[in-house]
This record gives structure tokens, C-alpha cells and sequence, in this order.
């Protein structure tokens, strides 16, 4: 089997990105050995950093982060260069190249609905990095384009780039008048347009999902609406192309994204998984309390189970016996106890253990590097750890863990940043799926 490469959609907040949905039912369906997970960061460093230590082989890169990856990156296209912002990140030869491919989505999105562009006149409401986007697909297909901004000198400064026209916000309604379609890529979920603005049989593209109350408005009134998932689509066959080389399987993509949709159930627990000395305790006592929840520690329940510190069950049982043990005090948690609780290193080695935290627990990747993490780790507190070259038994052992990491964390965050901002960044991610 081809080594297993890892992909990320990385942005601040992520969790609620249907991304993952859509490339880990593309790579089962090409039979392509490739895992996608979710990386919080804050800014488009944090991001990169994180590319870099979990060695990804490609990432997406969402809001609000385009314009500030596109600086980082060693090599541009073409597309990305204009538009000012890249959303795919790919590492080949150890340099690291940026693509657009959400001007090719905008298009997709409306062409896959029977939009014809050549000769349409489009209003494009946001100047940031979609927005930009959009004008340049739209203008690249032959419409005619006005953007539209909250900061009037940001949309001029846009259309000077693009070549299009700029229009203030206070003109909105009459543009869109004698416009054949609107596109909204805005952060706010309502925007700036009112309802009785839209006119029957307008096209209304909003790259904001699952929660357009534009693409709902424009439903009511007879528009030609189109959601945001559409856009992510279209976006992401051409990304999945730059990632693997191949053609993407559009029809189980398609079908991944119609099936999937919001956690369907409210997040009652946390668990923190990644390697040794990553920081699941510290980060996790602080998560906790943020949530007001219990913390609990997966390896000081194995003792207290086996009355037995954990170097004596490696040294009278070998490390199968303490999986074995591990394995046990896992499953006797319960699918019903609301707590945060931090797994040991290895965990996740064991396929039940993965399924038994996807299936009760939110899972969040704790992301340090190897030497980060030896610096925390009390020397002969780890029995796997004894050789004479510390440093790289550490990166065998996280190689064979990596996969299964990746295959179970929901969101993977920064172990390299103190505790408190880690514990900070998970928090404000699950926020809104708590159950309270």
C-alpha cells in the first residue's frame, strides 16, 4: 500500500467546514491513500507551521487567511497572483506552491445550474479574497462585473486590479436592478442585502454555508438561488486534481455533500489525542474548566484500574498487556459521561479505541514537534523511550501514529503555543456545538 499522505483544510473558525466530508469520500472512491482533517489557525503562519510539522502533502486554505498564505508561499499561479490570494497549498520538493481555484468554483457553481455567463452582468458583493475570486472567474467567462464593498476605496482598489467596475454600497439596490446575477462573499451570515432588492429570476450565488440567510431570502423571492456548498464543490474538484494528480470522483463528492451537513448531535465530550509530551494534559485541565466539565486522564485510569504505574505494566506485561489495559479502561468510560479527557500517545494504535472516540467524543489533534515534545517528558517516565538515540526512536513511533490521528481528530490545533491559547482556540471552535 502507498504511504498514507495527509490534507488539511486549515482556517479560524474550521470545524464547521464540510471539507473533510468531501475528500475522504473522494480518496475511498479513487482508492487513493489520502486522509483529510481540520487544522484551527489563527493566522496564515500558525497554518503553515502546521503544514510543515504534520508533514501534509497538500492543504485548502479557508477565511481569513488567502491573501496572507499567498505572501508565505514559495510559488504563486497565475490566478492566484492576480486575484491576490490562494486557497491550495501543495509541498513538492520542499517548497511549498499556492493555486486558486475558487474563481473556477464561483463558475462551476452557477454554470452547473444553467447560468449563462458570456455577456451577463454580475454584481460581486466583497473584496476580499472570494470576492476577488469571483470577479475574476466572472470576468475570465465574459461578464461584465461591478464589485461592491463596505469600504468603498476596497472595492476601487479591487476593480483597478481586476478590471472591472466598482460600485458603492449605498447604489446596491438599483446595480442590482440591471444586473442578471448577484455573487455574496461577505462573512456576515445576513450581509447587506434586503430582501426587496431581490427581483423573480435573479441568479444569487452565496459562498457562505450551511447558513445563507441571503440564498434563503433569494429562494422566497423567486430567485435563481444557489448555495455555498455548490461553490465548495466546484472549488474542490479542480483542488482535488492539484492534490492527487487525478480526476476528481465528482459523483461521490457530490453525494458526500448532500449527505453531510452540521454535527447532527451537540458535542457533550472532548478528547485530546496526538504524542507524547504534546500538552494533552495542561491543555486539557484548561479546557475543561473553560467548559466546566471534568478532566479526566486515560493513562491515571489505567493505574488506578491495574494498580499499577504505567512503567511497572510495560515491564511485567510488555506493551501489548498495557494496550490490552488501556484498551479496557477506554471502553468503561461510558458513551454517556460528559468530561474532557486526554488519551495517551498510543492510544489510538488500536482501531477500537479510534472508533469508540469518533463515535462519543469530538477528537482534537495536539500538534508539537518531536524535540518540543521530548523537552516535556520526564526522562524514564516513557518505558517506549529508552534507547540510546531518543530523538529518533520519538519520530518512529509518531510515524506509526500519525495515521491515526488523522484518521479520528475532528480538528487539529497548535501544540507548540502555550496551554491557555491552545485550551483558548479548541474552545472557541466547539463554542457553538456545545450541549449545554
Amino acid at each position: 500500500m502507498d504511504k498514507l499522505r495527509i490534507f488539511a483544510a486549515a482556517g479560524r473558525p474550521v470545524l464547521h467546514s464540510l471539507s473533510p466530508a468531501l475528500f475522504n469520500r473522494a480518496f475511498a472512491a479513487d482508492v487513493f491513500p489520502g486522509i483529510y482533517v481540520r487544522l484551527a489557525a489563527g493566522d496564515a503562519s500558525e497554518a503553515l507551521g502546521l503544514f510543515r510539522g504534520l508533514g501534509l502533502a497538500g492543504m485548502n486554505v479557508t477565511a481569513p487567511l488567502k491573501a496572507d498564505v499567498r505572501g508565505l508561499v514559495d510559488e504563486v499561479d497565475p490566478a492566484g497572483q492576480r486575484i491576490g490570494a490562494v486557497n491550495v497549498v501543495v509541498a513538492a520538493e520542499g517548497r511549498l506552491k499556492g493555486f486558486n481555484t475558487d474563481h473556477l468554483g464561483a463558475v462551476g457553481a452557477l454554470r452547473a445550474c444553467g447560468a449563462v455567463l458570456e455577456g451577463a452582468g454580475f454584481v460581486v458583493l466583497g473584496a476580499g479574497g472570494a470576492g476577488r475570486a469571483a470577479v475574476y472567474g466572472l470576468l475570465d467567462a465574459g461578464a461584465s462585473v461591478t464589485i461592491v464593498n463596505r469600504t468603498y476605496d476596497r472595492a476601487l482598489s479591487a476593480a483597478g486590479d481586476l478590471g472591472c467596475r466598482a460600485g458603492r454600497l449605498k447604489d446596491l439596490p438599483d446595480l442590482l436592478k440591471r444586473s442578471d446575477g448577484l455573487v455574496s462573499a461577505v462573512s456576515s451570515p445576513s450581509g447587506p442585502v434586503d430582501p426587496s432588492w431581490l427581483r423573480e429570476g435573479l441568479w444569487v450565488l452565496d459562498a457562505r454555508y450551511p447558513d445563507s440567510e441571503l440564498a434563503a431570502n433569494a429562494a422566497a423571492r423567486g430567485c435563481r438561488a444557489i448555495s455555498g456548498e455548490s461553490w465548495l464543490l466546484q472549488q474542490a474538484l479542480p483542488a482535488y486534481r492539484i492534490f492527487t494528480g487525478r480526476e476528481a470522483p465528482a459523483g461521490p463528492m457530490a453525494e458526500a455533500l448532500r449527505l453531510s451537513a452540521q454535527p447532527e448531535k451537540k458535542i457533550k465530550s472532548v478528547a485530546l489525542v496526538g504524542f507524547m509530551g504534546c500538552g494533552k494534559t495542561e491543555v486539557g485541565r484548561r479546557l475543561a474548566g473553560r467548559l466546566g466539565l471534568p478532566f479526566r486522564d486515560l493513562d491515571e485510569r489505567v493505574e488506578k484500574r491495574e494498580g499499577l504505574s504505567i512503567p511497572a505494566i510495560f515491564e511485567s506485561r510488555g506493551e501489548a498487556g498495557f494496550r490490552a489495559a488501556e484498551r479496557v479502561a477506554l471502553a468503561g468510560l461510558g458513551p454517556d459521561r460528559r468530561m474532557v479527557l486526554a488519551c495517551g500517545g498510543g492510544a489510538l494504535l488500536d482501531e477500537r479505541n479510534r472508533r469508540f472516540l469518533a463515535g462519543n467524543f469530538l477528537v482534537v489533534w495536539i500538534q508539537a514537534g518531536i524535540r518540543t515534545c521530548l523537552k516535556r517528558v520526564a526522562s524514564g517516565s516513557r518505558p517506549l523511550l529508552e534507547g540510546e538515540d531518543v530523538e529518533r526512536e520519538a519520530e518512529e513511533l509518531l510515524a506509526a501514529r500519525r495515521p491515526g490521528y488523522a484518521m479520528t481528530a475532528d480538528l487539529v490545533v497548535d501544540g507548540e503555543a502555550p496551554a491557555e491559547k491552545a485550551a483558548a482556540v479548541i474552545h472557541e471552535e466547539i463554542g457553538p456545538f456545545i450541549d449545554d
